[in-house]
C-alpha cells in the first residue's frame, strides 16, 4: 500500500489516498509520530495497527475533551465514545478500553460522579429520591452503588416536595383545586402519594388545616 496523497482535513486529521485502495482517515498526530510521509509503502498489517492506533488516540482525545467539559460515569462516559464519529466506525471495544484508562487516571470515579448528580437533583431539580435512583440507572451506575448513593442524601422526600411547592405554587394552595394541581405536578416529578399528602398539609397557608378532599 504506497501513499500517493495526505490531505489534512478539520485540523487534526488527514485523509490518506493509496496507490492500490480506498481512501482513508487517520489521526494527524498518529501518523506523523509514525514517521510515514506520502511515498511510504504500508504492509496490510502495518496499515491495521496504524489504524488501531489512531482510533485509540482519537478515543483518548475525545474522553479528555468530554471530561474536561463536565464529569461522566464510566458507563455513561463509554457510550459516548462508542457513537460513531465522523470518519469513524463506532468501537465499543475500544471506547471500553479507553474510559477504563480515564478511570485509572482517576479522571472517571462513578461513586463521586453518582454522590455529586444525586445531590444537584435532589437540591437544584427538586427530585425525589425514587426519581433519582432510575435517573442514575439510566446512567449506567451500579444498583449496589446507587442504593448506597441514596440512602447518604441528607434531604427527605417530604421537605424536597416542600420546597417544590414553595418555588412553584407560593402562593397558591388556599384551594382544594390549587392543592390538586399542585399534587399531580408532583406526581409527574415521582413523588410517593404518602410524601405528596404531608407535604401539602405541611405547607399549607398559616393557621389552616384543610380537608383532604382535594386528594
Amino acid at each position: 500500500m504506497r501513499i500517493t496523497q495526505a490531505v489534512r482535513i478539520r485540523g487534526q486529521r488527514y485523509r490518506l489516498s493509496f496507490e492500490d485502495g480506498p481512501d482513508a482517515e487517520i489521526d494527524r498526530r498518529t501518523f506523523d509520530e509514525a514517521g510515514y510521509a506520502v511515498g511510504s509503502v504500508l504492509t496490510q498489517e502495518e496499515w491495521e495497527a496504524l489504524a488501531a492506533l489512531s482510533e485509540q488516540n482519537r478515543l483518548r482525545e475525545r474522553a479528555l475533551y468530554l471530561l474536561a467539559g463536565r464529569s461522566y460515569g464510566k458507563k455513561e462516559l463509554t457510550r459516548k465514545l462508542a457513537r460513531p464519529a465522523r470518519g469513524s466506525a463506532a468501537n465499543a471495544e475500544a471506547a471500553d478500553a479507553t474510559a477504563q484508562r480515564m478511570e485509572q487516571l482517576g479522571l472517571v470515579d462513578d461513586a463521586a460522579y453518582a454522590a455529586l448528580r444525586a445531590r444537584d437533583m435532589q437540591r437544584v431539580k427538586l427530585y425525589p429520591r425514587r426519581r433519582i435512583a432510575a435517573e442514575l440507572a439510566a446512567k449506567g451506575l451500579d444498583r449496589e452503588l446507587i442504593r448506597q448513593t441514596v440512602q447518604q442524601l441528607n434531604a427527605e422526600d417530604e421537605e424536597i416536595a416542600c420546597l417544590f411547592l414553595q418555588k412553584k405554587y407560593p402562593d397558591a394552595l388556599r384551594s382544594d383545586a390549587d392543592r390538586r394541581r399542585a399534587a399531580a405536578a408532583l406526581l409527574r416529578r415521582g413523588f410517593a402519594y404518602e410524601d405528596i399528602r404531608r407535604a401539602l398539609l405541611r405547607c399549607a397557608p398559616d393557621g389552616e388545616q384543610p380537608e383532604e378532599t382535594w386528594l
